[in-house]
């Protein structure tokens, strides 16, 4: 035979045996899908020949296509399988569509049958040609693997759960966070993993997807803020992120912060935000693109009930809910009645016991009416005769009588250079229960020129109560620091000019040498947490520096 010929006819067979190879390597991991996700009750299984023999050919089998002699797209959605995926399937290097998409079916036991279970295999990150992956509406368990982040010529992605029967299982299996390696995926335009079983943050690296244009990650137990990257995706129409409070824990509170500028969206996006932890914080200037925002978790109600000296009196009420507080009205209710509306003020004062609550709506985004947590105002646990102070030679000296305590843990004294911030600086035992006069007194050896001070009482419980402020001037003027603990800087009260201070730490090594001033503070952003003292002259204090 003429060795030209010979040497083509070899070349022909050896090609023709690699694309045998190829296909019978796609064949074998059809049959070992077919055995791994109970085959034999499928739907449909037409020209399946399980187990077969080498050399068959599969591209006739029901949901198989073929080009080039590789299986090219697996498409098998709503065909009742169940067990679980194998690792071969990542043998079928040549898939462009992957549709495995369940279709659950209930029998008369109310169970859920016809879906896939166990892991997703990380093998099927090795199906780098894929271009649609649909794992929907199936009971994986575990983690969404992060090698699907290989996969970056997909355009279409679902891993989501939707139950067929909210009566019995309704949420997905999946767990774990979002694998951030899925903002690898550039060429997507159709994200889906709502209503699964995952935790965490969003992650930032979603932002990278350019050419998304839905994307659901609704239904979890996301939480933690909305990363701005996610309000610059240029063609993004749809993003759902609405969370399902009917079927979830309380303890989950959705996401929360404050809403990102969404204008980097198209003008007609849609976003869904619905039952999060949300306040009207990003919100009136997003309100063209929110499609959903209502039925919001509560908001914490703030209260300073002040120790008085007769049972019930006055107490102080307000409420964070965000936006510009011009747009919204606050709705105050005592034991679920309306008892006075306000608009562009946050704050209540009440003047009897009860439950008090309110509920807050912004004329910009009427959608939402945000309610916050109770607090009800009982009978005082402490009564208050009086409470003074004087200063003396060893510093403030504060004195105050009680005539009844019920469960009182005891008293935080705290203290502040003007009245609006306050330290907490001791804390005294209370009596419990007891009848009768009390009397307490505490010393505060580093006082200001003017020191301002007031008592919460603390109940067993961990409840609260604050006592009305009353002022010490001490007239010696003696040097004090303030606040303490401190963070990055620190006042020197009492000092009438400008003057070099010394810092050491608690070896005694001076770590700062600084002038400071009535109007200069003392640095200490570099400091370490540790006790510390400040020395000026003849005097010096200690400090603690916290952060």
């Amino acid at each position: 035979m003429n060795v030209k010929w010979s040497t083509l006819l070899c070349f022909l067979t050896l090609a023709s045996t690699v694309l045998g190879q190829n296909l019978e390597s796609d064949r074998q991991a059809l049959v070992a899908l077919y055995n791994s996700t109970n085959g034999a009750n499928w739907i449909n299984k037409d020209n399946w020949i399980v187990p077969g023999t080498v050399g068959d050919n599969p591209c006739g089998w029901y949901g198989v296509t073929c080009s080039g002699s590789r299986v090219t797209e697996l498409k098998l959605d709503c065909n009742q399988l169940t067990g679980t995926l194998p690792p071969e399937i990542g043998n079928l290097s040549a898939l462009k569509v992957l549709n495995l998409n369940g279709s659950g079916f209930i029998d008369n036991s109310f169970t859920i049958t016809g879906l896939i279970g166990g892991v997703i295999p990380t093998e099927i990150g090795q199906l780098t040609n894929l271009e649609q992956l649909d794992l929907g509406v199936n009971l994986f368990t575990g983690t969404i693997p992060g090698s699907l982040g290989n996969l970056v010529n997909l355009t279409y992605l679902d891993i989501s759960f939707m139950s067929q029967d909210y009566g019995f299982t309704v949420f997905g299996t999946l767990t774990g966070t979002l694998p951030s390696s899925l903002g690898n995926l550039t060429a997507l335009k159709y994200l889906n993993i709502s209503g699964q079983d995952l935790y965490g943050n969003l992650p930032e690296s979603f932002g990278n997807l350019q050419n998304i244009e839905t994307l659901y990650l609704g239904t979890n137990r996301l939480s933690g803020p909305i990363p701005s990257g996610y309000g610059r995706l240029p063609k993004l129409k749809l993003l759902d992120l609405h969370y399902n409070p009917r079927f979830r824990d309380s303890e989950y509170g959705g996401l929360n912060g404050t809403i990102p500028d969404f204008s980097g969206l198209p003008a007609d996006a849609q976003v869904y935000l619905g039952g999060n932890s949300f306040t009207f914080n990003g919100m009136e200037s997003n309100i063209s693109r929110l499609a959903s925002y209502g039925n919001q978790n509560l908001i914490e109600l703030e209260s300073a009930i002040p120790l008085v000296l007769s049972n019930g009196g006055p107490g102080q009420h307000w409420v964070n809910a965000g936006g510009t507080m011009a747009n919204n009205t606050y709705y105050w209710y005592k034991n679920n009645r309306l008892i006075e509306t306000k608009v562009g003020d946050n704050s209540f004062y009440s003047n009897d016991l009860g439950t008090y609550h309110a509920e807050v709506t912004n004329s910009i985004a009427p959608q939402l009416r945000l309610k916050t947590t109770s607090y009800t105002v009982n009978s005082m646990p402490v009564t208050l005769l009086s409470f003074d102070g004087k200063s003396g030679v060893d510093g403030n000296v504060l004195r105050w009588k009680t005539v009844s305590e019920t469960n009182n843990a005891g008293f935080e004294v705290e203290r502040g250079v003007d009245g609006k911030i306050f330290e907490k600086m001791g804390f005294v035992d209370g009596g419990g229960n007891s009848q009768g006069i009390k009397e307490y007194s505490f010393t505060d050896p580093q006082p200001y020129g003017i020191t301002y001070y007031r008592l919460k009482q603390i109940d067993f419980d961990g409840k609260s109560e604050l006592s009305t402020i009353i002022s010490v001037k001490n007239s010696q003027k003696a040097l004090a620091v303030f606040p303490n603990p401190s963070a990055d800087w620190l006042s020197v009260k009492n000092m009438e000019k400008e003057q070099e201070v010394f810092v050491r730490n608690a070896n005694g090594t001076l770590v700062i040498r600084q002038v400071v001033g009535p109007n200069k503070p003392l640095i200490t952003e570099k400091l370490s947490n540790g006790v510390y003292t400040l020395s000026m002259g003849t005097e010096s204090r200690k400090f603690v520096v916290q952060k």
